[in-house]
């Protein structure tokens, strides 16, 4: 997957871990509305992230493991085909489906995945901006803490970007609510501090919540080293 391995390296944080087996974990997250047909059906979906070698979408009809699908957004250019690799439920009624992009670098080429994310702001320009949302995943123990200083308990960071991390933990914490956090040392690193803002609140079926986090005031140059260490781990694996 060359061409997805160019598109996607562009957004990388600088001086990531180099070895093309450790950057297969990482994702670009965004969302794009799409059409997916299969077989004689053509039902819509959303585009949420895209790897090295291929891409997961949302949908509202569970898909079959190994079933060809040909994705679709022609505004932006040619389809191209992808085979579904697995397909998870998600709350709501939607699904979470990984796809295997076709091993056709002419078509993925020239399909709509680069003009697409070129529309969606994926350019030289913004380059800095959309690191950003470049997430690796990994997990990093942590204590949180209101801003008063009272204490909310123990969570786990199950993915980590430039601009924010995914966060585990037992018990809810609302939208739009001020934390601060503090990790476990990873490896030699000091313990990555802040203050952050909870984007997203839901649960899983386990009954474990799970919370999108925006950084508030963490410094870049210390979260690209614990990126950096979760790669490196991720490729020792």
């Amino acid at each position: 997957m060359n061409f997805l391995k160019k598109l996607i390296s562009r957004f990388l944080p600088p001086e990531t871990v180099p070895t093309d087996e450790r950057r297969e974990s990482v994702r670009l997250n965004f969302a794009v509305d799409i059409e997916v047909k299969a077989g004689e059906k053509t039902i819509p979906a959303r585009m949420v992230n895209i790897t090295f070698t291929g891409l997961c979408i949302e949908t509202e009809t569970a898909l079959e493991e190994g079933k060809t699908l040909t994705l679709i957004r022609e505004e932006s250019g040619p389809s191209f085909n992808g085979t579904v690799l697995w397909c998870k439920p998600r709350e709501g009624g939607k699904f979470i489906v990984g796809i295997e992009c076709e091993l056709d670098e002419d078509k993925l080429i020239g399909s709509w995945l680069e003009p697409t994310l070129i529309q969606a702001g994926f350019e030289a320009n913004y380059v800095d901006e959309k690191r950003k949302m470049v997430r690796v995943p990994g997990r990093v123990e942590c204590e949180l803490s209101s801003l008063s200083g009272a204490k909310l308990g123990e969570a786990k960071m199950l993915d980590l970007s430039r601009g924010g991390a995914l966060m585990e933990r037992s018990s809810p914490l609302a939208p739009n609510t001020k934390v601060h956090f503090a990790t476990q040392p990873l490896g030699k690193l000091k313990p990555l501090k802040g203050h952050a803002l909870v984007k997203s609140s839901r649960q899983r079926n386990d009954g474990i919540w799970l919370h999108g986090l925006l950084f508030l005031d963490v410094d870049v140059s210390d979260v690209e080293p614990y990126m950096r260490t979760m790669l490196a781990s991720k490729g020792r694996r």
